[in-house]
């Protein structure tokens, strides 16, 4: 599914005598601020400041992006091209980014057919050439050599520990070999038909790329500037596959014979065809729980992941819905929900009492014991869940405004 945003802001400036000043928007487009806004001026502004691209309207697994290239050569000879701006996140997720000015022509025409074609490009490499690529940016930018990995960069900044190595570089080889990548394209106010995006998806469907149009506003009041960067086109992410928690090993074998991903509204159906459920009442509970606050969906090629985003940053599979042959199957796993807030620091408390509260809805009652030890899989009774949709909801509201509670408390403590 694609959606597609147009929406102007209205900034309003308060002043120290309880005045407001609504802020003049400056386009880019301006002759008289052509000459700094350009660009160049643009791609600079996110490499220093990257927490303006607006990804985190994506999903947690897009933030924080850490640049690690900037004019990145990709191709050869005369296809060779080169990407603006290139980041990672700690969960091993690739952003390519495309600046493009609405005056520019070519924005226009083929600036999607263009990122594509560097993701292609992308997709040959692998964790090291990558990690190659991210040394001589972060010699460039530290003026000595760093001689750092991207791992290394990241552990400095305290977004990843020693033991996420392994699982950090087997995510980025997967995202490579699949093209898992988001691509995002911004400017101050590209527009694009939705029916040329959707053209560009089905003629690239081997790749599990998502991409977005973020525009970037800029106001003026004096010497200071206030951004404003919001989404105005993107695929639907739930539809395509993003980073998975656990490592994904893939084999030639594999590779040949990988299951195509499919959309959430096909996933939704095909589930309910297994378990004879009503596609409707499903494709609402899933419609419920994305709009809670903290949790988003991820799609991987059998299952529909509801994924929590951490106060600290980190994130990882609250509940899923998955198929598998003629079986459709709604699970949890506690051991690891609960691992994961120890793990990183947490106290388990909420996801103890959440994992507890599901109990009721379990689909084999014999399997409620030993609840906390065990790393398996528990699976809920679907129709129970349906049933009590509104019950289920406000167990999953409860554990989010847990979760922050004991983060505004430790921050206090």
């Amino acid at each position: 599914m694609i959606s597609n945003e147009k929406s102007t802001h209205d900034v309003f400036l308060l002043t120290e005598n309880g005045e407001s000043v609504k802020l003049k928007r400056v386009p880019f487009t301006n002759k008289e601020s052509a000459s700094s806004f350009d660009e160049l001026w643009l791609q600079e502004l996110i490499e220093k400041y990257p927490e303006i691209i607006p990804t985190s309207q994506l999903g947690g697994d897009y933030t924080p992006l850490i640049c690690i290239g900037r004019e990145v050569a990709v191709g050869s000879g005369e296809n060779t091209g080169y990407i603006d701006n290139l980041y990672i996140t700690p969960s091993g997720m690739i952003v390519i980014v495309e600046t493009k000015l609405f005056r520019n022509q070519e924005a226009r025409r083929t600036v999607i057919a263009q990122i594509i074609d560097y993701a292609k490009e992308v997709q040959k490499w692998d964790a090291e050439k990558l990690d190659k690529i991210a040394q001589g940016y972060f010699d460039n930018s530290f003026g000595r050599e760093a001689n750092i990995t991207i791992f290394e960069h990241l552990k400095e900044k305290n977004l990843v520990s020693e033991e996420d190595e392994a699982d950090f570089y087997d995510s980025i080889n997967s995202n490579l070999s699949k093209a898992n990548f988001l691509l995002m394209i911004v400017g101050d106010g590209i527009r694009t038909g939705i029916q040329e995006i959707s053209d560009f998806l089905k003629s690239n469907a081997n790749m599990a790329f998502n991409l977005a149009l973020a525009e970037v506003e800029v106001y003026e009041d004096g010497d200071r500037r206030v951004i404003v960067p919001h989404i105005t086109s993107r695929t639907d992410v739930i539809e395509r596959n993003i980073f998975s928690p656990e490592p994904v090993i893939i084999s030639e074998a594999s590779e040949k014979h990988s299951k195509p991903i499919l959309s959430r509204r096909e996933l939704i159906s095909r589930f309910a065809d297994n378990g004879g459920y009503d596609a409707d009442e499903v494709t609402e509970l899933v419609y419920d729980l994305e709009q809670i606050n903290g949790i988003y969906i991820s799609m991987a090629p059998t299952e529909l992941q509801f994924r929590f985003s951490l106060p600290n940053g980190k994130s990882y599979t609250l509940l899923g819905l998955s198929i598998w042959n003629e079986q459709s199957d709604f699970y949890f796993i506690p051991s690891r929900v609960i691992n994961d807030f120890e793990r990183f620091g947490l106290s388990s408390a909420p996801a103890k009492d959440f994992c507890k509260s599901l109990i009721p809805m379990l689909k084999d009652q014999r399997n409620r014991e030993p609840f906390f030890h065990a790393n398996r899989s528990y699976y809920i009774n679907v129709s129970l869940a349906l049933q009590n949709r509104d019950k289920l909801i406000e167990q999953v509201e409860k554990f989010v405004l847990d979760c922050h509670e004991m983060a505004e408390k430790e921050k206090r403590d």
